[in-house]
């Protein structure tokens, strides 16, 4: 019995000490610790989100909640609770983001749609890929080692009627209202996920009337 037990325990302790012989040497000669344990060593980029690129809607069209052929036209709504059930969210604005992509390296979301409702609520439908192969040979490389990839996508109506005179065509001085939390989501490699998204904001509920336009800024990692 005792002879087992020590034998366990003595193979333990050398499993430990290895495991830390291993960590040790890649530590001091200056190599990026390694995957030891057969998982892919570039599963996702682990630094901070790249910088973002935006986009900004046309002027909003108007709709009720009962206006169920506009919703599915041009808001692209596929949750089934908003278009089957919209009667309790009162007026609707539909924005809908240009350019129709936002790209950055091999990420890129599509088709982004946003509504806001005179309730508070809010809904997000859009497309999100990541798809190496679209690059041009000389960069694939450095993209194709991640297996899949975080997308952040920030929601920023805006209350032109807050400034104090149209902004110009970079954005500058544009009042942006951080009343939406930030959305993330991951995307596999090579996939293209259609999402539809909600939420709800009591900004948007006090603002709505007041609110023109709606910007959009996209980042991954």
């Amino acid at each position: 019995m005792y002879p087992k037990i020590r034998r366990r325990l003595m193979l333990t302790a050398g499993f430990g000490w290895l495991s830390s012989l291993v960590l040790a040497e890649d530590f001091f000669f200056g190599r990026k610790l390694k995957n030891r344990c057969c998982l892919p060593s570039y599963d996702y980029a682990s630094d901070g989100f790249c910088n973002p690129v935006s986009g900004r809607s046309l002027t909003a069209l108007k709709s009720t909640a009962s206006g169920r052929e506009t919703i599915t036209a041009v808001g692209r709504m596929t949750a089934s609770d908003f278009v089957h059930n919209a009667a309790g969210f009162g007026d609707l604005k539909v924005f809908q983001i240009r350019p129709s992509s936002l790209a950055v390296d091999h990420c890129e979301v599509s088709k982004i749609t946003v509504t806001l409702a005179a309730s508070g609520d809010w809904f997000l439908s859009c497309s999100a890929t990541q798809n190496p192969s679209k690059l041009e040979a000389a960069r694939r490389t450095e993209f194709e080692k991640f297996l899949r990839n975080e997308f952040r996508l920030q929601i920023r109506p805006v209350v032109l009627a807050l400034g104090t005179g149209d902004a110009d065509s970079t954005g500058v001085g544009v009042p942006e209202i951080d009343s939406i939390e930030d959305q993330t989501f991951w995307v596999q490699k090579g996939e293209t996920r259609r999402l539809a998204l909600r939420g709800t904001s009591d900004t948007v509920a006090q603002l709505i009337e007041q609110i023109e336009t709606v910007i959009v800024h996209f980042s991954y990692r």
